[in-house]
């Protein structure tokens, strides 16, 4: 883990692979964890409906971040 101002950051691993959402409906954050606000568009949450494939290209505690954008979506609701 990295430290930074005096507090333990999580490493992010990165990784490379396709995923489908497995939820009915799956919050995109602006971080790796439920703490993290989800990103909104115009005041609208950015959801990914079920059966979407995505690219993963990094993992954090259990998030995987989308590929090309600064979203994280928890792995709980894809598979790859």
């Amino acid at each position: 883990l990295t430290k930074y101002d005096g507090v333990k950051q999580p490493e992010v691993k990165a990784v490379n692979y396709a995923a489908q959402v497995t939820a009915s409906a799956l919050n995109v954050r602006t971080g790796p964890s439920p703490n993290y606000k989800v990103m909104e568009i115009n005041s609208q949450k950015i959801l990914l409906p079920k059966g979407i494939c995505v690219a993963i290209d990094a993992e954090c505690e259990g998030f995987a971040k989308l590929a090309g954008v600064d979203g994280w979506v928890s792995m709980n609701y894809i598979k790859h």
